[in-house]
């Protein structure tokens, strides 16, 4: 009895166009059966509800795209920012229970209220640290709290709710590690630990693990022994350890040889504006890893 192909999620800025309707009807013509929702244009939850026939949805962070972009910050200082993060991301719990997402994944949040123009530009990131940054315990704080309202209410609707570890580039100068939390495996397993929750866990950025290394100095060996009890997803990409630039990789890349430690976890592939014959030849290597 052939053993049946291992689920490989391949998120929605993986491809080239990001129109949701012209992006599932690619899907389903090259067999691609597991996706990711995160950057799309043109969303629809009709769209949604009839790919859900054919196809395995998960619901990332960001998504469904609000209409005036903000920033998403588990950790803002802002009351009002952080109850529009709050509101919004139980929205989004509320579409994966919707679409059997069995996973949310957020990411780690941000010292300060980054402007959205700045998102993705880490030296000009950087600057914001002069301006002043919170107490690093006031800002766990504001993260735990955050983290156990959405766990609280993703349980009972089926859904785990994942941080995604944060990634600080060493272009940003050392300053910089101070605005992003949640990237190095102490701060990571504490929350957890914190939670106390088996519905809570982690998602590993493997890509966003390859930067901060550099930029802070760990082992990524070790990063990975100590965060993988708590990992129930995984975002594959590959770089050259100076900017997160969403690659496609080989078998040769580091994090090859850990996946088979990881078939159960819930397994995405977080590349970058490829043709979808490459999607489907990086999804191949990666099931035959796990």
């Amino acid at each position: 009895m052939t053993k049946p192909s291992p689920l490989v999620y391949v998120s929605t800025c993986a491809f080239e166009n990001r129109e949701l309707r012209t992006l599932l009807a690619s899907c389903q013509t090259h067999g691609i059966d597991a996706i990711e929702l995160s950057a799309v244009e043109g969303y629809s939850l009709e769209f949604l509800e009839r790919a859900r026939q054919w196809a395995s949805l998960l619901v990332h962070n960001y998504f469904p795209p609000p209409a005036a972009p903000f920033l998403l910050n588990i950790a803002s200082q802002n009351p009002i920012a952080l109850r529009r993060t709050i509101e919004f991301c139980k929205a989004a719990i509320d579409l994966a229970e919707r679409l059997d997402s069995p996973v949310y994944g957020i990411h780690g949040g941000f010292a300060v209220d980054i402007p959205t123009h700045l998102l993705g530009l880490p030296v000009e990131q950087a600057k914001l640290v002069e301006s002043g940054l919170p107490d690093r315990e006031v800002l766990y704080a504001t993260i735990l709290d955050s983290v156990r309202e959405l766990n609280d209410y993703a349980s009972p609707r089926g859904v785990k709710l994942l941080v995604e570890n944060n990634v600080i580039s060493s272009r940003s100068g050392k300053e910089a590690r101070r605005l992003l939390p949640m990237a190095e495996a102490a701060e990571l397993t504490r929350l957890v630990r914190d939670v106390g929750d088996p519905n809570f866990g982690l998602l590993l950025d493997v890509g966003h693990a390859k930067v901060s290394s550099v930029a802070c100095g760990f082992d990524l060996e070790t990063f990975v022994a100590e965060v993988a009890p708590h990992v129930r997803a995984l975002h594959l990409s590959d770089n050259d350890g100076v900017e997160d630039r969403n690659a496609p990789f080989g078998k040769n890349a580091w994090f090859v040889p850990h996946l088979r430690h990881f078939a159960s976890s819930a397994v995405t592939l977080e590349l970058s504006c490829l043709a979808p014959d490459r999607i489907i030849e990086v999804r191949d290597l990666v099931r035959e890893a796990l």
